[in-house]
């Protein structure tokens, strides 16, 4: 897959970009070292690195070029301005566009700090090689590469879950393949079906999905597609039941599964991912399983059935009825 080729910094012009910021955020993840957090490095919120991404952005062919800076040597570095801030933009074998080098220009070039001085010196000393991206760049540029494929392969999921849910609603059942996350190779079936249930006093709808053929049962790409079908069609993590670890169940009440889809479309149509929505109370479950399941993402069952993966301290919610009324039936325990 190609990677972003928006001009980006490298490691190192972060941590010498002290001032100028819009934010203190981003200068705080710099000085300890997290990363990750400022994903993706084309955006973050420095005029200068916005300067360089508008003028070396997603489509090479719409760059803007300036003058080539006289004293950045063979690495032939493209100027990028902003008011008093200076860049050098290198491109690699890939297309890829890297902010190397970045600082202010000062005193009409004639002061140690200016960035034209200080780039110079760099290259006469035989340092320019050390201006290029780093392993840990090359790494973090992967890590953002593979983080984008698989929002997208979750975006075109959360999409045919829509169509699908559109189809259950005026059928009754509908299904759809679900392909891998690499490649087009089904990795999956999914099969939905909605109703509408009806008793003495109350009426309500119910959404059975079950996930069939399952390539790789348990793993962690079986999670992840699993959850975003779940999510589009019921983002109340805490209202999925599970009979078993490919088959689930939801409740609610008539007309909000047409309510949901409204807004999983307004969703699909603005390429966002629909948000989970963390449970409202706290459940009652076996306390030895329950640490591990933090750690690991594993679903627990609860006294009053629902299935939930605990990720949220029990202590902040209010206990959940039906689980309080189980518990109360159960025998104590004394040693």
């Amino acid at each position: 897959m190609p990677h972003d080729v928006r001009a980006r910094a490298t490691l190192e012009v972060l941590r010498g970009l002290a001032d100028g910021w819009s934010s203190p955020w981003p200068r705080r993840q710099i000085a300890v070292g997290q990363w990750a957090s400022l994903s993706p490095i084309a955006e973050l919120p420095h005029p200068l690195l916005a300067k360089a991404a508008e003028q070396f952005g997603s489509d090479p062919a719409q760059d803007v070029h300036y003058d080539v800076i006289a004293s950045s040597g063979q690495l032939q570095l493209e100027e990028v301005r902003c008011g008093q801030w200076r860049a050098g933009v290198w491109t690699d074998a890939d297309g890829v566009r890297w902010i190397v080098a970045a600082g202010l220009s000062k005193g009409n070039h004639q002061d140690n700090d200016d960035f034209y001085e200080v780039l110079k010196a760099r290259v006469a000393n035989k340092r320019a090689p050390s201006l290029l991206p780093s392993d840990d760049d090359i790494r973090l540029l992967k890590r953002e590469t593979a983080a984008a494929a698989v929002l997208r392969a979750e975006l075109a999921l959360q999409q045919v879950t829509a169509d699908l849910l559109a189809v259950a609603l005026t059928t009754g059942t509908a299904s759809m393949d679900v392909p891998a996350l690499r490649g087009r190779d089904q990795f999956m079936r999914v099969q939905l079906s909605w109703a509408t249930l009806a008793g003495p006093d109350y009426t309500c709808e119910e959404l059975v999905v079950q996930f069939n053929d399952i390539q790789r049962p348990g793993s962690d790409e079986y999670w992840l597609l699993a959850t975003r079908v779940l999510t589009s069609l019921a983002p109340p993590v805490q209202d999925w039941d599970a009979s078993s670890n490919s088959s689930f169940s939801t409740m609610c009440d008539r007309g909000v599964t047409a309510q949901r889809l409204t807004r999983l479309n307004e969703c699909v149509a603005t390429d966002v991912l629909l948000p989970a929505e963390p449970g409202a109370v706290s459940h009652f479950t076996h306390e030895r399983h329950i640490a591990r399941a933090s750690v690991e993402g594993d679903g627990l069952r609860a006294l009053c059935g629902v299935f939930f993966v605990p990720t949220q301290d029990p202590a902040s919610k209010d206990p959940c009825p039906e689980c309080t009324r189980v518990h109360s039936t159960l025998p104590s325990v004394t040693s």
